[in-house]
């Protein structure tokens, strides 16, 4: 009769061990979806590739020579066109960081 009653207690206690699992699972699942939403959040993805062509861009108009400038009709294209490539990215970044993927999802959900 002795075991009889722990077992109930010992019962309760796996029941109430495999409840804060599963819970745990949710929310690290959850988590999961979050993180791999944002990070194929395609305004991130445009946006890095804007600022590294940009950023190329840029490097090449600082060293540009004056031949290549006299091609462009006296305009540094290079530079201007890097320039405008990495406020684009800018934008683009900060529109991604701004409202993250996973809260418009959310948004939507609800």
């Amino acid at each position: 009769m002795a075991t009889e009653s722990t077992q109930p207690a010992e019962r309760d206690e796996l029941i109430k061990q495999s409840e804060r699992a599963e819970a745990e699972a949710e929310t690290t699942s959850s988590e999961r979806e979050a993180r791999a939403a944002n990070l194929f959040d395609l305004r991130r993805i445009i946006g890095g590739l804007f600022a590294i062509y940009g950023v190329i861009l840029f490097v090449l108009g600082i060293a540009a020579s004056q031949k290549e400038i006299d091609k462009a009709a006296g305009w540094n294209l290079n530079l201007w066109v890097g320039l405008a490539m990495i406020i684009v990215a800018g934008i683009f970044m900060g529109w991604a960081f701004a409202r993250p993927l996973s809260e418009q999802l959310e948004e939507d959900e609800e």
